[in-house]
């Protein structure tokens, strides 16, 4: 058992209530505190399979294939932490302004991810989307971080 454990089954749980990006996000600082404690993708998914378990058994039958899709998507979120991303790219071109994302290595996605973000008007159709500066300047900053 690690520290995390009980963080852990917490953050799926909340999750559980409110399937949201906000949610989700819980989901990508543990992995960077998993990685900071040292822990490997073996430990990770170790304490995955015993919340899965305990959660989706202990759920009514009716409810298990939405918490068993929740808490997948939970985890997926933990794999693919700022510092995979190799580069970000958006088609400017397009109304739909459609982003690709280039992993430094494969993951459950695959190594291009695709996207659009929301939508928005504007006439400066030149810039990047607001989002495509967040998400640039959070890679930034996980890559400016020490390694653990």
């Amino acid at each position: 058992m690690s520290a995390l454990d009980p963080d852990y089954m917490a953050a799926i749980a909340a999750h559980l209530d409110d399937e949201s990006e906000a949610s989700l996000s819980h989901a990508y600082e543990l992995g960077r505190r998993a990685l900071a404690q040292g822990l490997g993708l073996l430990d990770v998914l170790s304490l995955h399979d015993a919340v899965q378990t305990n959660l989706v058994l202990g759920a009514p039958a009716a409810d298990r294939r939405r918490i068993a899709a929740a808490v997948s998507n939970f985890f997926r979120e933990i794999q693919i932490p700022y510092p995979q991303i190799a580069s970000i790219d958006e088609n400017k071109w397009l109304s739909t302004r459609v982003t690709t994302i280039w992993l430094k290595t494969d993951s459950a996605f695959g190594e291009v991810l695709r996207f659009q973000p929301y939508t928005r008007f504007t006439l400066h159709f030149w810039r990047d989307h607001p989002a495509v500066v967040e998400l640039r300047r959070r890679v930034q900053l996980a890559n400016e971080r020490p390694s653990p």
